[in-house]
């Protein structure tokens, strides 16, 4: 019934289909009534598969041979589309004798081609497959890369594979890649910044003096460096919404995968902790931490990149704004002294020499780089190190150990089925 509640009805229809069972595909459909492509652009249409009573018995139907006239593109794999012609066609879907038509315009031109981002940066870790996008209509839609043929102004700082536009940096500096297909020609800058610890500062010349301090409920505020952190003390006094902000805009190294914040708030009455950090071209982001604290005991904040950008590339570089301590009230005339032992960035899958780290938690390993080895506190299946040009450098069966050289490399580990890379760093 409309109204959603379970009654008895008299006015209703039953169907029942008196076919036999046959799960003989006799005719086949596309999913999509009709289809526009971005010029240069890949479709993969998805195919519904009835049997000869009409009977829907496979909603994604393989193996269909795809074929389109050459006036509009190609097809690669026989099942993927390729729009690099234009115009308006049937494409056509051949399966076992039976097809299907769907049809099919190629929107856009070289003219609207364009990189989706001017500029990236790159950690000499992650592959990045450069963005490329086609506009038509108003509508922006994604071309595969690999239609382009691609270069690099500087091989020795960014490699880019020619036919997949796949981007991979080596050193620290920057290079321009380059995409060419048609009669388009689109150029992106890439900033190669390699972390040199899994945690590193994001403050790395702290000086006191950089940074704005501000304190409502308080006085004789007292702001002093402490080897990687920052110590400030102040004397209790009555005020209303009692705080401390500490702000200075600073740019964050890399692709780090989170911010890390370890506090010790003496017997300051903190009641909880606020974070504001920007994405790339981005406004303030305000998080919000509630932690447990005591009295004495130092507590770290994670704040994972992924929790608050959507996860592009084109986030970073992440600028760290400012932190603010929300209090109680504090005990008047009494001195309060706050220690922020830590304000990091952390990058996961980098190991340094002398500092074992975790490579996976589902497979239970750890890595640790020391006198020319790298060492895992179990044996594996294979264990392989490669240099960040992709050469194969070393590598063991049924090990727990392989040998490696100083600089910068990348250690594959595979286990029961399953490999984890971390780049791994030998000084």
């Amino acid at each position: 019934p409309s109204d959603g509640v379970e009654r008895p009805d008299g006015n209703g229809v039953f169907a029942v289909s008196s076919a036999p069972d046959d799960s003989t595909v006799a005719a086949i459909s596309f999913v999509d009534w009709s289809v526009q492509v971005p010029k240069y652009g890949n479709y993969k249409p998805k195919l519904y598969g009835y049997n000869k009573y009409g009977a829907l018995i496979d909603t994604d139907l393989k193996g269909a041979v795809l074929s389109a006239p050459s006036s509009v593109g190609h097809v690669m794999e026989d099942s993927i589309f390729v729009g690099d012609g234009e115009g308006f066609a049937m494409l056509t879907a051949t399966y076992r004798g039976v097809s299907a038509q769907v049809p099919l315009t190629i929107v856009g031109s070289d003219a609207t081609l364009h990189l989706a981002h001017d500029s990236v940066i790159n950690d000499a870790l992650r592959h990045y497959a450069v963005e490329v996008q086609n506009t038509a209509d108003g509508h922006t839609l994604a071309v595969d890369p690999s239609v382009l043929t691609w270069s690099s102004s500087d091989n020795s700082i960014v490699q880019i594979n020619s036919q997949s536009g796949s981007l991979i940096g080596l050193k620290d500096g920057e290079a321009t890649v380059t995409g060419q297909v048609g009669g388009f020609s689109g150029a992106m800058k890439v900033k190669v910044e390699v972390p040199t610890s899994r945690v590193m500062p994001i403050d790395s010349n702290l000086d006191p003096a950089t940074w704005n301090f501000t304190q409502a409920g308080g006085k004789d505020q007292q702001l002093t460096a402490t080897g990687n952190g920052l110590t400030f003390s102040y004397t209790g006094a009555s005020g209303r919404a009692p705080k401390i902000v500490l702000s200075k805009e600073l740019r964050l190294w890399s692709l780090p995968d989170t911010l890390r914040l370890r506090i010790n708030p003496g017997e300051a009455p903190i009641k909880d902790v606020q974070l504001g950090v920007r994405a790339n071209g981005g406004k303030i982001t305000y998080i919000t931490f509630t932690p447990r604290i005591e009295q004495g005991k130092e507590f770290t904040l994670d704040l994972p990149t992924a929790q608050w950008t959507n996860g592009s590339i084109a986030n970073y570089p992440i600028t760290f704004h400012s932190l603010q301590l929300n209090m109680n009230a504090s005990t008047a005339g009494k001195r309060y002294t706050i220690a922020l032992n830590g304000l990091e960035a952390v990058y996961a899958g980098v190991a340094v020499s002398g500092v074992e780290s975790t490579l996976s938690d589902a497979m239970g390993l750890r890595v640790k780089a020391e006198n020319g080895v790298l060492s895992l506190n179990r044996v594996v299946e294979s264990l392989q190190v490669f240099d960040l040009q992709g050469r194969l450098t070393a590598s063991a069966t049924n090990a727990a150990q392989v040998p490696v050289a100083q600089g910068a490399h990348v250690l594959v580990v595979k286990d029961n089925g399953t490999a984890k890379a971390i780049k791994v760093i030998v000084r």
